[in-house]
């Protein structure tokens, strides 16, 4: 472009380099000036419109592959906080005098527990917790494309509760008047919720309505629902489920062909007839024919459902509606993948889609709900709760810890603690100021006086305000040339060193207390009485479990995730369900285990009501939270494996999968709340679990089809042919 001559206003005359005439502040002619005045007021007002789409048919697209993905993004969004944070701005030195005033430095905390907009957050109203409150909020974004929040005034006619509004029950009011000058919704109450027909409908002003829509390309009053824009891709996947369903239902697929050489017409009749008799019913639907032996002919004009792709076909599809909701498959369990890849597939769904539906709804309510009322110095953040591959937090932790450069506060901060005053210390700083305080073993030399977990000493405790550690409590001095015997078991772990016996003297090295090392769960710790926790290595015996696989899993983990955490036990949520056949086996075999079981067949089972071993039953100081579970084939083969060398930890066999661990006297309200499930299952395979912790698979194989089947046929047809 060398060469070319410079353009600039001047040598264009009265024009700019695109040759138009120059922008002036009052374009064009008075009466543009005034319709540009129009439609900018139109556009700040936003009014609402009528809607494009039929929200009714979306709800009844609430099944399937779309409610696994928008029910997984609503567990999600459900385990979320909104925090509302102020803005806290710094004072301007002297030397900043002349700078502008935008330039002072400003951090932004979080507002006080009793501030009106956390408590509005927090228990946004009567009906709704704040989870509950959310997960609606995401129903509707996803189904509708829009999420519509009512808010009422309180006495300052500032936002007192909130109330999310279906978009079914919402009709805009056409025009603008005095008395709506942002327009109005008609919102009409369902009717199962009307005490009088003169309640049955509200006229909303537009500004008591906040409208968090997803953009409609066409129309700008609108929203644009995922179902309208990846229709096809839902349609697809349910013709694949009908499809299948049908061929499954209607399709020829015989078990038996019962073939009678030389029979008559009513010989043959008589024995279909004695056959349907015998083996057939509401539970024994057996399909076969009786035919004459020597005219048996038979050919297939259809496809059977294996031959046509169904498996292939449902993969793809459940993948494409997963996509369409931007749901990863192993995140909606619907895919299966090692605990790294979990925690990767997982961690970018959070960081990508999720993460920006959090923050795109802090904001919306930021700019709609909060600055209208409290100001600019005000807004709200949707926090997604933490999430790291706890192997991999560890390995980092030690990482830093063998560093020496990690500051105690920037450890806490990994594991999403709260900072402690005095947490700005590295490794070194940290174990002269706790040598100082050290004071000789109490117990007379016995090692171990220490927590056992460097990471956790620097830790320290989860509340920032908490007293110090007592001398004693943290042993890790400095080691010098020590020898290796004579390190406590904090610094012989720093040093990668092999770890000792938690607990090798009976006591807890804690604080000292004595106790046994008792069994809760198969991966769980172990306990003292003051509630501090041991990693065992081995078990005291071995176990057989049935693995809880597909709707069943999925649902023991949504309820899991439904217990608050503070009404946790010290064993927390079950996070692989499953249901013990019989624990307590002395043998290390899965030979043994596996011969033991040989030929005995599926396990049915059905998990029924939500139930509890409770703590004041058993002297514990926690509830057990289960699902009881009805399986006549579980009590065999409960006592088949009783044949075995065993040891019964427990009076009698109560079928069940644990749920959680809650504190004592809290199962009871999640009982009434969680109710039944009905969900009936068959397990192929069964799960041998050492005392060592190895787990080998064991299969139930189906028994050996009778020799005496044949024989019993043979006289069958010989009492119809007599």
């Amino acid at each position: 472009m060398a060469g070319l001559p410079a353009i600039s206003v001047d040598s264009l005359g009265n024009r700019n380099a695109h040759g138009l005439p120059p922008l002036r502040n009052d374009p064009g002619t008075a009466a543009d000036r005034q319709n540009l005045v129009r439609v900018v007021e139109l556009l700040r007002r936003d009014p609402p419109g009528q809607p494009t789409d039929d929200a009714w048919q979306m709800a009844k697209s609430f099944t399937a592959g779309v409610y696994i993905a928008v029910n997984t993004i609503m567990t999600a969004m459900a385990g979320a906080t909104v925090q509302v944070l102020q803005r806290r701005r710094a004072p301007a030195l002297k030397s900043q005098a002349a700078s502008a005033a935008g330039s002072n430095e400003s951090e932004w905390s979080p507002v006080d527990p009793d501030h009106d907009l956390a408590r509005l957050f927090a228990d946004p109203n009567p009906k709704d917790t704040s989870s509950d409150f959310l997960a609606e909020y995401v129903l509707c974004r996803s189904l509708f494309g829009l999420g519509a929040v009512m808010w009422t005034a309180g006495r300052d006619g500032k936002p007192a509760e909130l109330w999310n509004l279906r978009r079914n029950y919402l009709t805009a009011v056409t025009g603008l008047t005095t008395d709506y000058p942002r327009g109005a919704w008609r919102y009409t109450m369902p009717a199962p919720m009307l005490w009088s027909s003169a309640a049955g409908q509200l006229i909303l002003p537009n500004e008591r309505v906040v409208q968090h829509r997803r953009p409609h390309p066409l129309f700008p009053w609108d929203s644009y629902s995922p179902l309208t824009g990846g229709g096809k891709l839902v349609d697809f996947l349910n013709s694949v489920i009908d499809s299948r369903q049908m061929a499954m239902d209607r399709g020829l697929s015989l078990d038996a062909v019962v073939a009678l050489s030389g029979g008559t017409q009513d010989e043959l009749v008589k024995l279909d007839a004695r056959i349907r008799e015998k083996f057939t019913g509401s539970n024994r639907g057996q399909r076969f024919i009786v035919v004459d032996g020597e005219k048996i002919e038979a050919q297939m004009l259809g496809s059977t459902p294996d031959k046509m792709a169904y498996a292939d076909s449902y993969t793809h599809g459940v993948a494409a509606v997963l996509a369409l909701f931007g749901v990863p498959a192993v995140c909606a369990f619907l895919a299966d993948a090692d605990y790294s890849g979990f925690y990767a597939a997982a961690r970018a769904w959070r960081e990508g889609n999720l993460g920006g539906e959090a923050n795109s709804i802090g904001q919306r309510w930021t700019k709609d709900l909060i600055r209208p009322h409290w100001g600019p110095d005000y807004k709200a953040e949707v926090k997604l709760p933490p999430l790291m591959d706890p192997e991999q937090r560890e390995r980092q932790a030690t990482t830093l810890l063998n560093g020496k450069s990690v500051l105690r506060n920037e450890l806490r901060a990994m594991y999403d603690m709260p900072p402690l005053p005095d947490g700005d210390q590295t490794p070194d700083e940290f174990a002269a100021e706790v040598a100082k305080k050290n004071q000789p073993d109490p117990m007379g030399g016995m090692p171990g006086a220490g927590s056992g977990d460097p990471i956790a000493a620097m830790l320290g405790s989860s509340d920032p305000n908490a007293e110090p550690a007592a001398p004693g409590d943290i042993d890790t001095p400095d080691v010098g040339d020590a020898a290796e015997g004579s390190l406590p078991g904090a610094v012989r772990k720093a040093l990668q060193m092999e770890p000792v016996d938690p607990a090798p003297y009976g006591y807890c090295p804690d604080c000292r207390e004595a106790f046994e090392m008792v069994e809760r769960r198969r991966d769980g710790n172990a306990h003292c009485p003051n509630g501090h926790a041991h990693p065992r290595k081995a078990a005291k015996y071995a176990s057989t479990q049935i693995e809880l696989t597909g709707t069943a899993r999925r649902k023991l983990l949504a309820l899991a995730e439904r217990v608050a955490d503070e009404d946790l036990g010290d064993d927390g949520r079950e996070d692989e369900p499953h249901i013990t056949v019989r624990y307590g086996l002395h043998t290390r075999s899965p030979a043994t285990v596996r011969q033991a079981v040989e030929g005995f067949g599926p396990v049915r089972y059905t998990l029924g009501a939500v139930s509890a071993f409770r703590g004041v039953d058993s002297g514990k100081d926690y509830d057990v939270l289960i699902v009881e579970v009805d399986s006549p084939d579980l009590h065999r083969l409960n006592a088949q494996l009783g044949e075995l060398p065993h040891t019964d930890t427990h009076p009698g066999y109560k079928p069940h999968a644990t749920i959680a661990y809650v504190r004592a006297g809290l199962a009871d309200e999640y009982i009434r709340e969680f109710g039944r499930l009905d969900l009936a299952g068959t397990a192929g395979t069964m799960t041998f679990t050492t005392a060592d912790r190895t787990e080998t698979a064991v299969p139930l194989s189906r028994p050996a089809v009778s020799k005496s089947l044949g024989a019993y046929f043979d006289r069958l047809v010989s009492e119809v042919c007599a």
